[in-house]
Order: C-alpha cells, then sequence, then structure tokens
C-alpha cells in the first residue's frame, strides 16, 4: 500500500432524467482546487446507504445543473465520487441525488448535495412476472433486478446457493427490492449501486484489507462480541463484504473478518487542513468462506 499523502478526489454527476423525460446523460466533473467535505455511510441493511457531501464555490452553470429539489424522485440524478492519494483513486461513493442545492455562507457559496446509494430504485423500481416450475432461484433474482438498472442499478455477484429450482410456479408483483429481499432471505445489498446477493458466509472477491499501523490504523479497534470496529486515516479501498485481516500483535484483534459497516468522514482541499479518516465495523469470519466475483 503506498504513502496516504496528498489526498485527491473526483466528483462526477450525470443527468439520466426520468422514465418520462430522459435527461441529457451529460456528466460534470469536480476536483481539486475545489474543497470537498463528505460523510459517507455504508452499511449491509435493507435500505439506501446515505451521504452527504458538500462543495466550495463552484460557478454558477455547475451550480444549477447540480440541483435537484427532494420531491422529484422520478427524475435521476447519479453520483459517483472517486478518492484517495495522488493518483491513486478508487470509488468511496455512487448513488443517486436525493436533493442538491446551494446557498451563501459568508464569502462561500456552498452547494450541499444528499445521496442515497439506490435510493431511486428503492423507492421506485417496480416488478412484474411469473416464473414455471423448475425456474431457479438465482434467474428469478436477476430477473427482478433489472428493473432496478433505469434508476442507476447494476447486477453484482450473485451466490451460487441460488440455484436451486423453484418446485411450483410462481408470480410476483410489487416493489423489486422488496421482492428481492423476499425470495434471499435478506442475503441482498446494495454498494455503490450495485446489487450484490450473497449468505452469511461468502464475501465479495477483491483485494484483502490489511489492517495495521503501518497501513494507517488510528488507535486500537474496539471488539463486541464478534464484532470489530476501527478508524484509520481515509482508506478508500474499502467496501462491503470485503475480506479483512487484522494484523496488530493483539491476540484479541487479530484474525479475518468481513466488512459490514463503512463511513467516510473529512474534508480533501488544497487549502483546508482538517482530516480524512474511514471507520469500519466488521464480522468475524466464519470458517471457509465462499469467494464470489462481483
Amino acid at each position: 500500500m503506498g504513502s496516504k499523502l496528498g489526498r485527491n478526489y473526483i466528483l462526477q454527476i450525470q443527468d439520466l432524467g426520468s422514465e418520462l423525460k430522459p435527461g441529457s446523460n451529460s456528466i460534470i466533473t469536480i476536483s481539486l482546487p475545489f474543497t470537498l467535505k463528505f460523510n459517507i455511510t455504508r452499511g449491509m441493511w435493507g435500505s439506501p446507504s446515505s451521504a452527504i457531501l458538500q462543495v466550495y464555490n463552484l460557478n454558477e452553470n455547475t451550480r444549477s445543473f447540480i440541483r435537484k429539489d427532494e420531491n422529484d424522485w422520478g427524475f435521476v440524478k447519479m453520483v459517483t465520487l472517486m478518492a484517495g492519494y495522488g493518483d491513486d483513486l478508487a470509488v468511496i461513493l455512487r448513488g443517486s441525488v436525493h436533493k442538491a442545492y446551494s446557498e451563501r455562507n459568508g464569502v462561500d457559496y456552498v452547494t450541499s448535495i444528499e445521496v442515497f446509494d439506490g435510493g431511486a430504485a428503492f423507492i421506485n423500481a417496480q416488478f412484474g412476472g411469473q416464473f414455471k416450475s423448475g425456474t431457479q432461484s438465482s434467474y428469478v433474482l436477476k430477473a427482478i433486478a433489472k428493473s432496478l438498472e433505469p434508476y442507476g442499478v447494476d447486477i453484482g455477484a450473485v451466490s451460487k446457493n441460488y440455484e436451486r429450482t423453484i418446485k411450483r410456479g410462481n408470480s410476483y408483483s410489487g416493489n423489486s427490492m422488496d421482492l428481492i429481499s423476499e425470495i434471499s432471505g435478506g442475503g441482498a445489498f446494495i454498494d455503490n449501486s450495485k446489487l450484490n446477493i450473497l449468505t452469511d458466509d461468502e464475501y465479495l472477491d477483491g483485494d484483502t484489507l490489511t489492517v495495521s499501523s503501518q497501513t494507517g490504523l488510528l488507535g486500537v479497534p474496539k471488539r463486541e462480541w464478534n464484532n470489530v470496529t476501527f478508524t484509520m486515516l481515509m482508506e478508500s479501498r474499502a467496501y462491503l463484504n470485503q475480506l479483512v485481516v487484522i494484523d496488530i500483535g493483539k491476540k484479541e484483534f487479530d484474525g479475518q473478518y468481513k466488512i459490514r459497516n463503512i463511513t467516510h468522514a473529512g474534508t480533501i482541499s488544497e487549502t483546508i487542513g482538517e482530516s480524512a479518516t474511514t471507520t469500519i465495523n466488521c464480522i468475524t469470519a466464519k470458517g471457509n468462506l465462499g469467494v464470489r466475483f462481483g
């Protein structure tokens, strides 16, 4: 892992419009020297993860492009925030804008953007369809998940444990995320606008996050039963259901875990010297975890 010096970010906003009125699909990009303050919470729960972003002193045209009323759920604007150090950036947030507005604060114009990861999909996506006896549950899940795509959510990893077949024909109608949660037994979660459906003994394939003082650990982790929480210097490559290895020379904490919740918070700026940290809550990994590709 490289040095954690020179915090950097790239923020993109894309206009997808709505089903009735397609957007321009145009994208604006914001980066340093504009100051960005952020608080991002990502978690494996049955509701959208959320974030609040504040960008300072954008020009009038950019502020106008970003603006969105909170009661206009049918109109989708997508946000992608990449952050890290130097040129080593990773996506720490992708989601739909709930509302965005700008206001004058002293000498500054502050643009506030409230984001829900998969928020538009949770609210708007609907599905109706029939499946015959012998259809695999994974096929049913993927068919319903296709209804999330117009709202910026793609299909990620689907566990092979859902390849069992249904014994009798069935029909489904209603909110797509409710149906997916019901069929998967609560195994579905959206992270960075990608739907993953896994069982408790699985984790997502990818880089293993090693946690030690050399990789930016701040203080000592906290343990509650089989849950461990710790804070690091901003760790942009952390993602939900990632395999974690804690190696700090303390038997109470050292071992394998998988990530359940992530909070990124702080400031990236060339003029404001505030901190940026990542707090991670993880759970002890069970036995031999199955690896699934995202």
